[in-house]
């Protein structure tokens, strides 16, 4: 995993833990964009801003997971405009 790599790069130059879940959760929300977006619009049905969900607890298995992915995209629904809402890992 490409993340992986990026992790052990910024651990062997010291960074944090805090820096590090930010890192995977920026990487993921690019490399699982139409998950991303999902989650996004999940929180937001409980008034949650994005930008206060706390990197730790999305990629935990209660947000990164596949069964979570499909409960997910069950509350949710159809996001008009958004292609490939398969919930799953970039297929």
């Amino acid at each position: 995993m490409a993340v992986l790599g990026l992790l052990e790069l910024m651990a062997s130059q010291g960074a944090s833990e805090a820096e590090l879940y930010q890192a995977a959760f920026a990487f993921n929300s690019y490399a699982f964009r139409e998950d991303y977006v999902m989650l996004a619009a999940y929180f937001s049905q409980d008034d949650v801003l994005w930008s206060d969900v706390d990197p730790r607890s999305v990629l935990s298995v209660d947000y990164s997971s596949g069964r979570s992915a499909q409960k997910i995209a069950a509350r949710v629904g159809t996001i008009p405009g958004m292609p490939g809402q398969s919930g799953s890992c970039g297929t």
